[in-house]
Parts: structure tokens; sequence; C-alpha cells
């Protein structure tokens, strides 16, 4: 289980506040699965995959604010897991 947290930051750090992607999004998912039992995570899986399937911008673009509401919770998630990978805890389930 590989938890490059240096990696998720930098992708995090990217969407919240630079100009992000939907691959990124991709790569975060992937990086973060071990954190599988997540609600913001599923959530976040969700609404990317309703992104995919957009072609209006209009509908992209308020789908993509969407996203990146869900982001900012997810942030959270991720350093909480961090600080209790760091500590030696385990991701409680």
């Amino acid at each position: 289980m590989n938890r490059d947290f240096k990696r998720i930051d930098d992708i995090l750090n990217s969407l919240l506040y630079g100009s992000g992607d939907a691959p990124e999004v991709r790569e975060l998912l992937r990086l973060t699965s071990f954190m599988d039992s997540s609600l913001r995570r599923w959530d976040l899986k969700r609404k990317l995959d309703h992104y995919l399937t957009l072609k209006q911008p209009a509908a992209k673009k308020k789908q993509w604010e969407q996203i990146h509401d869900v982001l900012a919770g997810f942030s959270s998630e991720v350093s909480m897991e961090r600080t209790r990978t760091d500590r030696g805890g385990s991701t409680v389930q």
C-alpha cells in the first residue's frame, strides 16, 4: 500500500490552488485507494465520473465547482490520515 503523501499533497495543491484537471483527480483517487472507506473520496469519484460524461461547457464548469468543493473537505481527511500514519496508527475502517 503506497502512501505517497508528498505526491498527494502536490496534486491537492494543484487542484485547489492551481489549474488542476480531471486526470489529476483520477491520479489522486488512485493514490488514495487506501482511504477507500472515505465518503468524500467516494463522492469525489462519483462527481468525476459524471463530469467526464458532460459535453456542455456550462455543465462541466458547474460540476467542476462541485468537485472543487469536495476536494476541500477531502484534503482535510488526507491530512488526518497522514497524521495517523505518522503516529504509527492504522486507518480506521
